[in-house]
Formats: C-alpha cells, sequence, structure tokens
C-alpha cells in the first residue's frame, strides 16, 4: 500500500502516502489537507488496520433501491486504497505454499450505517457486507489532525544514513555507512526478530566518529517534540535560524527549518511547511 485516502462524514478528507525506505520499515507524508510528516506510530496503526480488515457476512448486492437502507447514500467514510504491482502468498490445492503476482490497484470501501453496536454496513465491489467495527474504528473514525508528527526529526525504524545541518555560522555533517554482518558460514546475520544485523561506520565533518555517538544523537532528535501548534498552517519566508535535512538509507529526505518566532520560540517549518513552533533551545539540546 502506498496511498490511502479516507473521507469521512466528520473529519473530511484525508489523504496520505506511504514510502518504503528498503529497510520494512514505512514513512508516511500527508497530502490532504496539507503536506506533513505523520507520526510513525500513527502509519504502523494505520497500516495494522488495513492488514487486518476482513471482510464480514455478505448481505447480496447493492442497488439503487436499497442503497439508502444500508446508509451507502450519506456514508460514514469512503476509503481508497492504492496498491502498487507486487506479490503475495496463499495455499495452493495441493497445500503447498505459492507465490503469485498481483497488478496495480486501488481497492474501495464504502461504509454506511451501523448494523447495530458492534457492525457497520460496507460495500465493496457492488456487494454490501457486514464488517466488525472493531475491525475499522481507526479508519472510519480517522482525523487528519491525529496524525501530525509532533517530532517531525524522528524518522521511525528506518537508518539514517545522513544529517546535514546549518546553524548560526557553523555546520554539521554526519554520515552513517550500513554494512550486512556476514557470519564465519557465509550467512548474514540476523537479530530475534528476523533483522539484518549491520556492521555501521560514521564520520563527522568528515573525521571518524563512534556509533554510540550517532546513536544517541539519533535518539535525541527522535525525542525534539514541538512546543505547540500555531493559527494555521504558515510558510515561512527568510533566513532561517537553523536548517536540518535527515536522510534514510532508502534515500528518502526531510528537512527541518527554524524561523525565529519570539524570545522563546521558534516556528518550525517542515519540508516549508509550518504547523508548530517549538522552543529555542531544543536543538541544542538535541545535539548535545
Amino acid at each position: 500500500t502506498d496511498r490511502l485516502s479516507i473521507d469521512t462524514k466528520n473529519a473530511g478528507l484525508m489523504v496520505c502516502k506511504f514510502v518504503a525506505d528498503g529497510t520494512d520499515a514505512y514513512l508516511g507524508t500527508l497530502e490532504e489537507p496539507y503536506v506533513y510528516p505523520m507520526d510513525s506510530d500513527s502509519v504502523s496503526t494505520l497500516m495494522k488496520a488495513l492488514e487486518n480488515f476482513r471482510l464480514g457476512t455478505k448481505m447480496g448486492e447493492v442497488t439503487a433501491e436499497n442503497r439508502s437502507d444500508y446508509g451507502f447514500d450519506d456514508p460514514t467514510a469512503v476509503i481508497d486504497v492504492h496498491q502498487t504491482a507486487g506479490l503475495f502468498s496463499q495455499i495452493g490445492s495441493d497445500g503447498t505454499l505459492q507465490s503469485l503476482t498481483t497488478g496495480e490497484q486501488t481497492v474501495r470501501l464504502t461504509f454506511g450505517a451501523k448494523d447495530g453496536e458492534f457492525f457497520y454496513f460496507c460495500e465493496y465491489a457492488g456487494e454490501c457486507y457486514r464488517v466488525s467495527s472493531f475491525l475499522v474504528t481507526t479508519l472510519v473514525n480517522a482525523d487528519a489532525n491525529n496524525y501530525l508528527s509532533r517530532a517531525p526529526a524522528d524518522m521511525g525504524s528506518a537508518n539514517i544514513a545522513s544529517i546535514a545541518m546549518q546553524l548560526g555560522g557553523g555546520s554539521v555533517e554526519v554520515r552513517a555507512t550500513y554494512t550486512e554482518h556476514v557470519l564465519a558460514n557465509n550467512d548474514i546475520e540476523t537479530d530475534s526478530e528476523g533483522n539484518t544485523v549491520y556492521d555501521v561506520t560514521v564520520t563527522l565533518n568528515g573525521g571518524e566518529t563512534t556509533t554510540d555517538a550517532f546513536d544517541s544523537l539519533v535518539e535525541r532528535l527522535k525525542a525534539m517534540t514541538v512546543s505547540g501548534k500555531l493559527d494555521g498552517v504558515q510558510t515561512p519566508t527568510g533566513t532561517p535560524r537553523w536548517q536540518m535535512t535527515l536522510t534514510t538509507t532508502g534515500g528518502v529526505s526531510r528537512t527541518l527549518a527554524a524561523y525565529p518566532k519570539d524570545a522563546f520560540n521558534d516556528i518550525l517549518a517542515v519540508d516549508g511547511v509550518a504547523l508548530y513552533y517549538l522552543n529555542s533551545e531544543a536543538v541544542q539540546i538535541a545535539l548535545g
């Protein structure tokens, strides 16, 4: 899944774009109602909601005569899930696991009225189904404002390849190189969760530094959270007090820039869009 559109009766339209960074990590960006990074936990929540979604009992074909009975003429939510071409697995008739290809597609789910306390009516491919409200709560209650990242330097579980920063009269450039760790039997080492183990080398402004220092910097940046929300979306102009670009090993980049707001706070623009402000000393704390 690389794109998700959710249009709800209560919160309006929310469009998300998902990018795989090449390491099983997904980064999410809101495209509507504005362009802004999504909280990494929120991305995981949405992905799990899509993975766990199941159609329930089939009620029959949706017709012009019964649409209103199911609430599809005034839907609770309309969801479009765009999926790229790829592979999926299924058990064949002989009991073996088969790997099959599927083409690019968009799946539309229309949620109508509730059926009692625990079900919704759902239209899919012209048919009506009863689906569990427990499986769709995340989707039908989606609100863009609940998915905004309050720690925009947090790139989730993606591996950071570089951090480039301009601050005052100086600059900092950190680069990390990841090499798969090969065991004596020539197998690539994995941890207890099946993730690849990497040997990491790090440079700071061209000179070698420790991985511990790099890991600490990344963790402090993840912990750098905003202080409050601005009145509406802003697009700051002029010269920022500081600017930072983070790039993952998958090539996904995010640029943060801070512009003076008052004596204690900076307006924080993320890829040019400002929704929040943060303490003016936050970046100094993050840099340690």
